[in-house]
């Protein structure tokens, strides 16, 4: 529970700092420029994914196989450094065609810092698998906060000094060099030395990862396809309405991306021991505790998303509350990992096909809806994408492992937390529509914190929250409070 707790937090932390940045920058530029910035930063970061090679992955499965750790690693840090050399060659001659593609040639003289980024972000993708593979989690916590409140003061400073966009783009690039650091220091940590180069060990790394490399470039290009979609067909200005709409909540996505990562290493270890009952067990408890976080906020945003929207970038930005609310409903559609027990128990090739489903659906719809939905064309194309490659994943699971589909799911408990929090919510939405006199922010406040902090009460009473989780929140709650007594006395 407490590695749990360091992950998600700190990765929480560090993307909420994004988020409140990205405020700061939308109120210091123009929309021009705010177009300009977020196409910059959607290149390196879709990027920097795929040149990852799945790799992140790798570092879990390799790292629980065999045992010189050391050797392992640098064998990954080799293999991501010559594919970002190639990389960058490949960026540079291509440069001025990818700027005729965006429709804006504002990013021409930005190459050089998105290519800092590229290099960076790159090698860090495999820094959060390293980190729990060598029990250092609290890098991990420790890392994303300090970096995390760099972030927030740098930004700040920039923006109000009216520095150029360039310069925002290079302090990123800047502070993921000190989280480099850091995984230079794990890595000369681990356990184990270098023996040369390892030509079979190379082509372990391939065929293992270059499946999981075509499914998570695939997966990851279906959910940023939307953006692309919009970036090429439409200018920078209204790219920049879009791209505030599209705040995928962090909470959902970082607490089942960072679970997934921390669970990888057992589901390996219970298949590899043929303990296929206890990877359904610990695949329920994982889900009923994400469904009670992720349930409640999804109801509370629901009640919110206009407010909230107009009170983070303004009256001027209110056209992308309803980007934001198609959004939302991404929370309860992408809360199973289940792309990591078929990764976890060899599967890696039908997690690749049915990537190619869900790239396929997603094009086409978005394509398709775009002339009558405009910007919620690409929002629909990708919440059917993401539920078709849902069902395929349990059909698959069903398919290969012989457990019905009903087996793989905590059906009951799930269907329990939902007309909870469906129930409470009704309430507040009632509550909510008559506060249309009240300041904006403290009719937030008042709606989103009211019908969370309901609806938590509500799951506790009704034993939604499982009794282990109660007793360790009630165990944790106990130590803050002695803590503070006697730091009173």
């Amino acid at each position: 529970m407490k590695a749990r707790i360091l992950v998600v937090s700190g990765s929480m932390f560090r993307t909420l700092s994004s988020i409140v940045a990205g405020i700061i920058i939308t109120d210091a530029y123009s929309k021009t420029i705010l177009g300009t910035y977020q196409q910059a930063v959607l290149l390196y970061s879709t990027l920097c994914v795929i040149l990852s090679l799945g790799t992140p992955k790798a570092v879990i499965y390799f790292m629980e196989t065999q045992k010189n750790a050391k050797h392992i690693l640098l064998h990954l840090v080799f293999l991501l450094g010559s594919i970002l050399l190639v990389a960058s060659l490949i960026l540079l001659g291509a440069w001025p065609l990818i700027c005729r593609l965006f429709s804006n040639q504002a990013l021409l003289p930005l190459l050089g810092w998105i290519l800092f980024n590229l290099y960076v972000r790159t090698l860090n993708e495999i820094f959060v698998p390293i980190a729990i593979m060598s029990n250092r989690k609290y890098y991990i916590w420790l890392s994303d906060i300090v970096l995390g409140l760099l972030t927030l003061g740098i930004v700040y400073w920039l923006c109000n000094s009216g520095m150029p966009i360039a310069w925002i783009l290079g302090s990123h690039a800047i502070l993921e060099l000190c989280k480099t650091a850091f995984l230079f220091k794990l890595i000369a940590q681990a356990e184990g030395q270098w023996n040369g180069i390892d030509w079979p060990l190379y082509k372990d790394i391939f065929r293992y990862s270059l499946p999981l490399l075509l499914s998570v470039l695939l997966l990851f290009f279906s959910k940023r396809l939307d953006g692309f979609i919009i970036s090429t067909l439409m200018t920078p200005e209204e790219y920049a309405v879009y791209s505030r709409g599209a705040l995928e909540l962090p909470i959902g996505k970082v607490i089942v991306i960072n679970l997934a990562m921390l669970l990888m290493p057992t589901f390996v270890h219970l298949f590899q021991t043929e303990q296929r009952e206890k990877i359904i067990a610990t695949y329920h408890h994982e889900i009923q505790r994400i469904a009670a976080i992720i349930f409640p906020t999804f109801f509370a945003c629901l009640l919110i998303h206009h407010d909230l929207i107009v009170g983070l970038y303004g009256e001027r930005y209110s056209e992308s509350a309803t980007i934001f609310l198609g959004y939302l409903f991404l929370l309860p559609l992408e809360l199973y990992a289940f792309d990591t027990i078929l990764q976890a128990v060899g599967k890696t090739k039908e997690v690749f096909e049915i990537s190619c489903v869900s790239v396929t659906v997603n094009l086409a719809a978005s394509l398709l809806l775009v002339p009558w939905l405009d910007m919620l064309g690409p929002v629909v194309g990708t919440l059917l994408a993401v539920f078709v490659t849902q069902a395929l994943y349990l059909y698959v699971l069903n398919y290969h492992l012989k457990n019905p589909c009903l087996y793989w799911m905590p059906w009951r408990a799930l269907g329990k937390n939902l007309l909870l929090c469906l129930s409470v919510s009704s309430v507040f939405f009632v509550i909510h529509s008559n506060l249309d006199d009240m300041k904006l922010w403290t009719r937030l406040f008042i709606v989103f914190g009211g019908a969370g902090l309901a609806q938590f009460i509500v799951l506790w009473k009704c034993n939604v929250i499982m009794k282990q989780d109660k007793e360790a929140l009630l165990i944790a709650f106990k130590k803050v409070l002695t803590r503070k007594v006697s730091h009173s006395q």
